[in-house]
């Protein structure tokens, strides 16, 4: 990159133009966080030349707002572009905008897809759950969180389910309820009743938290693994100060008893210093 010049997000895509992995990557140049000003910033399309090893600029795409996030999105590339999300397909000398949602609260610092969803984490409203109708070539935002989060990291569980880290250091699961995510699937008017009646000022359909914890550490980054062959998968968590946390989820009610009991022996044989808590 150039002087002055700050990568804020990067992805792999495959467009369905063509059979070649890109690497795209959003830059902002001359970034001021308060005032939130910038000169330029671009979407910037790399190609691995397989002769070098090296990368090639394939062409820069400039847009008007902070590039906070980009994912692939059926063979075209999402970008979370200030409070709008666009989706954009391969052009032979920049990028082509294809479709813009427009009506996100702040700013869309994480974006993931699966199938025809998206699942967009703002910056300071939580999850937002949207669906991409070809036939109309638009995003309709039918889900969200009713309580404020300030999302630092995102993860994507399942089709109806994130995992999340905000700025105050907790850590949670926030699911969509089946019946709604059956709504919304199984609509016969294509979405555009049930997505044009709101509740509470916002989406028809609220997100509920599954599971919350306090780490106490800002976490920036979260992952699915398994740490050993043929293991359990976990949510591997890092925060800001360098911290691993790991989160492994309790199938049954024997598991849950399990580590009550030991949580509960652990603070008789070694009681916290200020008492309880």
């Amino acid at each position: 990159l150039s002087e002055e010049r700050a990568a804020f997000s990067i992805c792999n895509v495959t467009f369905k133009d063509s059979e070649e992995q890109l690497l795209a990557v959003g830059t902002v140049q001359r970034l001021s966080f308060y005032p939130r000003i910038f000169d330029a910033a671009s979407v910037d399309l790399y190609r691995l030349d397989p002769q070098t090893n090296q990368l090639c600029l394939l062409h820069s795409t400039p847009i008007d707002g902070i590039p906070f996030s980009l994912a692939p999105f059926n063979g075209r590339l999402l970008a979370g572009v200030g409070n709008k999300v666009i989706l954009f397909d391969l052009g032979k000398k920049k990028l082509l905008k294809k479709c813009e949602f427009r009506d996100l609260p702040t700013a869309a610092m994480s974006l993931s897809s699966m199938g025809n969803r998206i699942f967009i984490g703002d910056a300071q409203e939580g999850f937002l759950y949207a669906k991409y109708k070809p036939a109309d070539n638009q995003i309709y935002l039918f889900a969200d969180t009713p309580n404020m989060r300030h999302i630092c990291c995102a993860l994507h569980l399942d089709y109806d389910t994130m995992a999340g880290g905000d700025k105050f250091g907790n850590f949670f699961v926030s699911r969509l309820l089946k019946e709604a995510s059956e709504d919304v699937e199984d609509d016969p008017t294509g979405g555009k009743i049930i997505f044009s009646k709101g509740m509470l000022l916002g989406a028809p359909h609220k997100l509920f938290d599954e599971v919350q914890f306090h780490v106490g550490e800002t976490l920036v980054s979260l992952r699915r693994c398994t740490l050993q062959p043929g293991g359990t998968e976990v949510i591997l968590g890092a925060s800001n100060t360098g911290g691993l946390y790991g989160f492994i989820p309790l199938p049954s009610m024997e598991d849950v008893d399990f580590f009550m009991q030991l949580e509960m022996h652990m603070r008789i044989e070694n009681p916290p210093l200020c008492g309880r808590d």
